[in-house]
């Protein structure tokens, strides 16, 4: 049966209250209930699943149990830090998985964390022009390891994170220590690193780059779809899809009228309007009936097949269900919603019940009992 949670968000806590707590150090030791591993360490945390009453948004724990009660301003869970904005100061802070202050709000903007940094602006320091404020990056502990100076900046990945200037439209990456680590003044366009790759445009088409700036792959190809993914990159040339490897050759001859990049060894593919997936070897392993795919994640798919079809120009209405990798039905089409899962926990919406339910398909969490 499902708890009844209503009287535990309706004591929603106010938002002064708890920036005016003091902050809590973050503790980088190991968790009994792991479950979310942090790209390039060992530290785990706890998933939290966000849900929203209103302009409000809180977190529940795997049980459905609500463990940070809705609060204002708050994003989601990155390397196990989320972000708030501080209701009267409208600045931001991080908080850990049980809902510590862990960095007190003092940034006009923060983004994710990623590689254990993240990118933040304090107030007040702006660029020549007072148009933008200045972004650097920050540690888990608040403090800047790269001091505010860029126009904009990605998040870290694989070491590298790119980051505009105020002077030129130079496309650039810096290292952990904010060092110019490559300037590649020559493309119009360039992704983030991805498994030591890069994808670049100029003049209209597209190749692909490594770490050192070599040129590794020639630009060829007229569209490019992701990053490199599960070591295969979706390319377009030609008006025809097709995946390509880390050395550019074509992984397996089948080609695509459209497709999305690979997720836990299946990639979406279409044919004649109807989706299906293939494996790595480029075979179809799931029949193309579906009208609204979704990526594998948590080993499960949720698409869609069309509820019922609308005349020219109306949006269209589907029926979500749940399978696994060889296209078995986990839990049946008869969801309005369904959103990807994580450690066999889905959001979903069915009539006028909505919230999250495991994959045996037990409502462990109602989000209209949330309401205050």
């Amino acid at each position: 049966m499902v708890a009844d949670h209503s009287i535990v968000i309706a004591q929603v806590m106010i938002f002064g209250m708890i920036v005016g707590c003091s902050v809590h150090p973050i503790d980088p030791k190991p968790r009994a209930d792991m479950s979310f591993a942090v790209f390039g360490t060992d530290i785990r945390y706890p998933t939290r699943y966000a849900f929203d009453v209103g302009l409000t948004r809180g977190f529940i724990d795997h049980e459905g149990r609500v463990i940070i009660t809705p609060i204002k301003g708050a994003s989601s869970f990155t390397e196990g830090l989320l972000r708030f904005i501080e209701e009267k100061s409208k600045l931001r802070g991080y908080m850990d998985v049980d809902g510590h202050v862990v960095i007190s709000p003092r940034f006009v903007d923060g983004g994710p964390f990623s590689e254990g940094l993240a990118l933040a602006s304090l107030p007040g320091l702006m660029d020549p022009t007072a148009n933008w404020p200045l972004v650097g990056y920050i540690d888990r502990h608040g403090e800047f390891v790269i001091p505010p100076q860029f126009r904009f900046g990605s998040p870290f990945k694989e070491g590298l994170a790119q980051v505009g200037s105020f002077a030129d439209n130079v496309r650039r990456f810096i290292n952990q220590k904010g060092d110019i680590a490559l300037e590649l003044p020559q493309y119009d366009n360039v992704s983030d690193f991805g498994q030591g790759l890069a994808w670049v445009r100029a003049g209209g088409k597209y190749g692909v780059i490594n770490q050192q700036g070599e040129e590794v792959i020639a630009l060829q190809y007229d569209r490019i779809k992701g990053d490199f993914s599960e070591g295969l990159l979706l390319v377009e040339q030609h008006d025809v899809w097709f995946f390509i490897d880390t050395q550019g050759q074509q992984a397996f001859p089948e080609t695509f009228e459209n497709a999305m990049p690979f997720t836990e060894d299946r990639a979406r593919v279409e044919f004649g309007g109807k989706w299906g997936y293939i494996d790595r070897t480029g075979a179809l392993v799931i029949e193309p009936i579906y009208d609204d795919p979704k990526a594998f994640s948590g080993g499960v798919a949720c698409p869609g097949i069309i509820k019922e079809k609308k005349p020219h120009n109306k949006v269209e209405t589907y029926w979500y269900g749940v399978i696994d990798p060889d296209g078995n039905m986990v839990l049946p089409f008869e969801y309005e919603i369904l959103s990807g899962c994580r450690d066999g926990i889905v959001w979903a919406r069915k009539g006028e019940t909505f919230g999250y339910i495991d994959l045996s398909g037990r409502w462990i969490f109602l989000e209209h009992s949330a309401a205050p």
